[in-house]
C-alpha cells in the first residue's frame, strides 16, 4: 500500500508506503522509484512499519517519513522514522527522541535543502489506527510533535503547547516559504477520536495555533495542506471520524482555505454515504485536485473506491509589473506590490535582472557578479559571491524555478548557476558564440 508521492523531476519520482508478504511477521516499509518509463521498488534500510510521506528538494535529496510497528503482524505506531535518499541509496537519519514512549511521523516538506520540517506525535500512549494506518487515528494523551531539519540534523521543534484537554495529533504539513508553513491535524476527544480541527503555523520565529472552523457533525480531522502562495492554502479531511468496529461512523469530507487572514470551510460535493479526504495538491491560478476514498453503501459490507474531488482555480489576474534599475531601484506598476530594492545600497556591481515568485508576494534581483538580493516572501537560496566563485563572465539574467523554491542565474558567457530547487540542467560554458547570452527563461 502506497501513501505518499513526491517528484524532483518529470522523470525521477519517489512513491512510499508499505507491504506484508505471506512470509513476513509484519509490515516493512517500502519506497518506489519512477525513471520516466516504469516504476519499480529499491531498497530500504530494513524497518518494520510504514512511510507516510516523501518530499524531494532535488534529484540527490529526498526524505521519507513514517512510523515503526512491532514484529508480530500488529499495525499499530510505536515510534517515528526518517529515511534520507542521497542520489544513490536510502539511509536512515538520526532523530532527537521526543522523550516520549510512543511518537510517529505522518507528514514531511522542504522548503530548501536546509529547511525541512516533519510533524507527527508523541506521548504516553500508542496510536491505535483505524482500519487502515494513518486512517481514523484514535489516542488521548498525546500531543503534537515537530522535528525541524536545518541542514546538519534533525530537532524536536517546540510546538505551541497542549492544544486541547485530551492531547492532539499533526497529519500533515507544507510551507511556502521559509516563515509560511502550516501543519494540520486534530484535537481529541476523551476516548482518543478526533475532536476539532487543529491548525498551526509557523511564521520564521515560533509555531502558534491558529483558529479553524470545523463543521457540525464534529469529530473532525485535517488530514493534508498544501499551499500555492502565502495568501492561497487548501487543507482537507473528514468529520465524524470515530474509530472502533461499533462506532456506526458515517465520515464525510470537508475542505478548508486560506485567504491570507483567516481559515474558512469551503463548499465541496458530498455525493456518498461515506468519504474520506487524504491528499490535496494544487497548481497556481489552475486548480486543486484531493483524493480518498469513498463508499455508496454505508452497510457492514460496504466496499471502498477511490474519490477525486477537483477545484477549479481562476486564472491569475496577470495586471501588474516590476522594472528594475542598474542602481537597484524597483519600479512596480499595476497590482504588482512593491516589496523593498537595492536604490541607494552601495553595489559592487550594477543589477542587471529580477524575478518575482509564482504568487507575486515578493521578487529577487541579481547583480553583474552575482550577488542575489530577496525582498517580500523570495527567499535567499545562495549567490554566485556567496560560494567565493569569480564569473568567468558577467551574469546578464535570472529566472525562478517554477515552484519559486530557487533560480537560475545565466552569464554572458552561457554559465548557468543553480541555487534551491533548480537544478543544473547544463550550460553553454566553452561553447564558440556569436553574442553574449542576455537572458534565461524556464519550462
Amino acid at each position: 500500500m502506497l501513501w505518499g508521492v513526491a517528484c524532483a523531476t518529470a522523470s525521477d519520482c519517489w512513491a512510499v508506503g508499505g507491504k506484508q508478504l505471506g512470509t513476513d511477521p509484519g509490515p516493512v516499509a517500502l519506497a518506489e522509484h519512477w525513471d520516466g518509463a516504469s516504476w519499480s521498488v529499491t531498497t530500504l534500510p530494513a524497518t518494520h512499519g510504514f512511510l507516510f510521506s516523501v518530499t524531494c528538494t532535488s534529484p540527490a535529496g529526498c526524505w521519507a517519513v513514517g512510523t515503526t510497528t512491532t514484529d508480530n503482524d500488529q499495525t499499530d505506531p510505536l515510534n517515528g522514522f526518517i529515511d534520507h535518499w542521497d542520489g544513490t541509496s536510502w539511509s536512515q537519519a538520526p532523530t532527537q527522541p521526543s522523550g516520549q514512549a510512543f511518537d510517529g511521523f505522518n507528514s514531511v516538506t522542504c522548503g530548501s535543502a536546509s529547511d525541512c520540517w516533519a510533524v507527527g506525535f508523541a506521548g504516553p500512549n500508542p496510536v491505535a489506527n483505524g482500519f487502515l494506518p494513518d486512517v481514523a487515528p484514535r489516542v488521548a494523551g498525546d500531543d503534537a510533535f515537530i522535528e525541524h531539519w536545518d541542514g546538519t540534523g534533525w530537532t524536536v521543534a517546540d510546538t505551541p503547547g497542549a492544544n486541547g484537554p485530551n492531547g492532539a495529533y499533526l497529519s500533515g504539513v507544507t510551507c511556502s516559504g521559509s516563515s509560511q508553513c502550516w501543519a494540520v491535524g486534530a484535537t481529541m476527544d476523551a476516548n482518543g477520536n478526533p475532536s476539532t480541527t487543529l491548525v498551526d503555523h509557523w511564521d520564521g520565529t515560533g509555531w502558534s495555533t491558529y483558529p479553524s472552523p470545523a463543521p457540525p457533525a464534529g469529530a473532525d480531522l485535517l488530514t493534508a495542506v498544501t499551499c500555492t502562495g502565502p495568501n492561497a492554502c487548501w487543507a482537507v479531511g473528514a468529520s465524524d471520524v470515530v474509530s472502533g468496529q461499533n462506532s456506526n461512523s458515517q465520515p464525510s469530507p470537508f475542505v478548508e482555505s486560506w485567504s491570507g487572514s483567516a481559515w474558512s470551510i469551503d463548499p465541496s460535493p458530498t455525493v456518498t454515504a461515506l468519504a474520506y479526504l487524504d491528499s490535496v495538491a494544487c497548481v497556481r491560478a489552475n486548480g486543486c485536485m484531493a483524493s480518498g476514498f469513498a463508499a455508496t453503501d454505508a452497510g457492514s459490507n460496504f466496499t471502498l473506491r477511490t474519490l477525486v474531488e477537483q477545484m477549479v482555480l481562476p486564472p491569475g489576474g496577470n495586471q501588474g509589473l516590476w522594472m528594475s534599475g542598474s542602481d537597484g531601484g524597483v519600479f512596480s506598476f499595476g497590482d504588482a506590490g512593491f516589496h523593498g530594492s537595492m536604490g541607494g545600497a552601495r553595489l559592487n556591481a550594477p543589477i542587471v535582472g529580477m524575478a518575482s515568485t509564482p504568487d507575486g508576494g515578493g521578487y529577487w534581483e541579481v547583480a553583474a557578479d552575482g550577488g542575489v538580493f530577496s525582498f517580500g516572501d523570495a527567499d535567499f537560496h545562495g549567490s554566485v559571491p556567496g560560494q567565493g566563485i569569480v564569473p568567468g563572465a558577467p551574469v546578464s539574467g535570472m529566472v525562478a524555478s517554477p515552484s519559486g523554491r530557487g533560480y537560475w542565474l545565466v552569464g554572458t558567457d552561457g554559465a548557468l548557476f543553480a541555487y534551491g530547487d533548480a537544478s543544473f540542467l547544463g550550460s553553454l560554458v566553452g561553447t564558440e558564440l556569436d553574442a553574449p547570452v542576455t537572458g534565461v527563461a524556464s519550462s
